[in-house]
């Protein structure tokens, strides 16, 4: 059975703010803040590839609509841009280094229970 890379990542991150005795609002800041970072480094990519019209109009309509309505549109946007092939593979090349550069802060508190969590999923 596979994991979603996500929940694998989530997970283990939660073991390692444990282990730092991160508090649970603590621990759920820490995530939710890393999880942000991962979003605006994946929008960042996938918003290289478009034209300043076409963010400016996309901002300018995302104001106007429900975040469902924003997914679907911008979902839609992406597709006439990029095949599913090439959207997997700039999330992932966006993802890789923000993970990466995190995961290395988190080493680097020396504590071996943390390196062994992370080397688990690195």
């Amino acid at each position: 059975m596979n994991q979603d890379p996500k929940e694998v990542i989530r997970n283990s991150l939660l073991r390692v703010y444990e282990v730092l005795k991160f508090t649970p609002e603590e621990a759920k800041k820490a995530l939710d803040e890393f999880m942000g970072l991962i979003q605006v480094s994946i929008m960042t990519e996938l918003l290289n590839g478009l034209s300043e019209a076409e963010i400016k109009s996309l901002g300018e309509e995302f104001a106007k609509k429900s975040p469902a309505e924003q997914q679907k549109q911008a979902e839609s946007v992406l597709k006439s841009h990029y095949s599913q092939e090439e959207i997997v593979k700039k999330i992932s090349g966006a993802t890789k280094p923000v993970v990466q550069e995190y995961f290395a802060y988190l080493k680097s508190r020396g504590n071996k229970e943390v390196d062994r969590i992370l080397a688990e999923v690195s």
